[in-house]
């Protein structure tokens, strides 16, 4: 399993906002096994399947924090 995991901590931050970024990485890895290793397409979707998407938001973190100290 390789997780990806995005921070999130300027301006407005809601869920969501690296799913662009990780569906490029996914088709750059799908599109590297291709041309490379001549997967099947079930190999392929076998090995991108073990990605992993984590979103973070900076102020959830720095909020909890805050809470806690309150």
């Amino acid at each position: 399993m390789i997780s990806f995991v995005f921070i999130h901590g300027v301006s407005q931050q809601t869920t969501g906002y690296s799913n662009l970024l990780f569906q490029n990485i996914l088709l750059s890895y799908r599109n590297l096994l291709k041309r490379q290793k001549n997967f099947s397409k079930d190999q392929i979707q076998a090995q991108t399947a073990q990605f992993i998407q984590k979103e973070i938001l900076w102020a959830d973190i720095t909020t909890d924090l805050t809470n806690r100290y309150l």
